[in-house]
């Protein structure tokens, strides 16, 4: 293996406080969120935009929930949960903690990448439900210390959530046509085989992407290119 080279900075800044880092947000919510007692239906205020409107348009008796109307759109939730993930790091920086400050990154990295393909299969109000009850789950695993769940599909609150509410792709054609026969037979994400493994990959278990990692044409534990068949 190649010897990896040692990271240089030149006049690297001096250290700054989360309250420095972030001087839009309120320090309750920088505290909230370095104890993980940030509560993920609060995401929203984390983006100026959106909770502005929020506010406004929400009757008193039913802030502090939240539902698709606060998420609007991927770019509504993703906008937020950058800032989010964006202290986080900041401050698992701040304690010298290099690996976890590493596997925070690496984490959010595959769970935008993992929201942007939920977004491409299932309804979008389903996933805001998915997402809010992943967040509680993870907040609970870095409670105790844990960053990487970040990193992983959670098949059961996929099959709770998502799995039944198939996202309808408008037909190219008439929108009289009925939907094809492979629309209707869709397999679960859970059961389609990962490109990735494949191709050589991926080799992490469970799949990141939530697929199962068998061969393509037949269906054997064996990626596709040393299929016999």
């Amino acid at each position: 293996m190649p010897s990896v080279p040692p990271f240089v900075a030149n006049n690297p800044p001096s250290k700054s406080s989360l309250f420095d880092l972030f001087p839009s947000l309120e320090a309750s919510q920088l505290l909230e969120i370095a104890r993980h007692e940030f509560r993920p239906a609060d995401l929203y205020k984390l983006d100026s935009r959106f909770r502005d409107r929020s506010d406004i348009d929400r009757p008193d008796d039913s802030k502090g929930k939240s539902s698709s109307k606060d998420y609007p759109s991927l770019h509504s939730l993703i906008t937020p949960l950058f800032t989010y993930f964006r202290v986080l790091s900041a401050f698992a920086a701040s304690s010298g903690d290099a690996e976890a400050t590493r596997v925070i990154a690496d984490g959010s990295a595959r769970y935008y990448e993992h929201l942007h393909d939920l977004h491409q299969r299932y309804e979008w109000p389903a996933i805001v439900e998915y997402h809010l009850q992943y967040h509680l789950i993870r907040r609970r695993e870095m409670v105790n210390g844990d960053y990487s769940g970040w990193g992983r599909t959670d098949g059961d609150l996929m099959n709770r959530f998502l799995y039944s509410r198939l996202r309808v792709h408008p037909n190219s054609g008439s929108k009289r046509d009925p939907p094809s026969p492979k629309s209707k037979s869709a397999k679960p994400l859970a059961e389609q085989p990962c490109w990735n493994f494949n191709k050589g990959e991926c080799t992490s278990l469970p799949c990141p992407d939530g697929r199962t990692h068998k061969c393509r044409l037949c269906g054997g534990d064996h990626m596709e290119k040393k299929c016999k068949k």
